[in-house]
């Protein structure tokens, strides 16, 4: 029979052991995970944290623990700190991305003025954009201002088309059986 002692012990190595692995899974997978969320500066956090996913891995005691323990704190915190900078970074370049956007298309609004109203919404919109801090609201902001960009880029091309046919059939009307202005037969329009 075993005793009450030994049995103690064995069940309380055993707690140990299951609890240092789950703790090496968790280093790993925090490494993993701030790689994927921000790449830039989540490879460093990944190799600092398998160092010590390693140590973990020879005969651990106390000292190791709480030594590791302060090492992780620190890892994620410069991580955090990292990473928070690195993103700033990224949303001010966007913002300077939008706001020379906007200043594209206001330039083009001043040389068009048939368009000048569109394009000022487009450029209220992109230096709308330019205040926004959220990622997802940048891009959403952005898709939709391309998206009206092109339909009204597809309508000013129409009327342009349409302008320039009905220059083609005034000019073939005072010219009948001439070329075109472009030089295409006449038969065409």
């Amino acid at each position: 029979m075993i005793s009450l002692k030994k049995y103690i012990e064995h069940d309380r190595e055993e707690f140990c052991t299951a609890a240092l692995t789950a703790y090496r899974s968790a280093l790993d997978a925090m490494g993993n995970s701030g790689a994927v969320a921000c790449p830039a500066v989540g490879e460093a956090l990944r190799e600092n944290l398998l160092v010590l996913v390693a140590a973990l891995s020879t005969e651990p005691n106390p000292t190791l623990l709480q030594e590791t323990d302060q090492r992780v704190n620190a890892e994620l915190q410069q991580w955090g700190n990292t990473a928070a900078s690195y993103l700033k970074q990224r949303v001010q370049e966007v913002k300077e991305l939008m706001l020379i956007l906007a200043r594209t298309a206001d330039v083009i609004g001043d040389r068009d003025q048939r368009y000048t109203s569109q394009l000022q919404e487009f450029t209220g919109r992109l230096q709308a954009v330019a205040n926004l801090e959220d990622l997802g609201q940048i891009r959403e902001s952005l898709v939709k201002s391309a998206v009206e960009l092109k339909v009204a880029r597809r309508r000013w091309r129409r009327k342009a088309r349409n302008r320039w046919l009905n220059c083609a059939k005034t000019f073939m009307a005072i010219n009948p059986g001439s070329m075109t202005p472009s030089g295409l037969p006449a038969s065409i329009l």
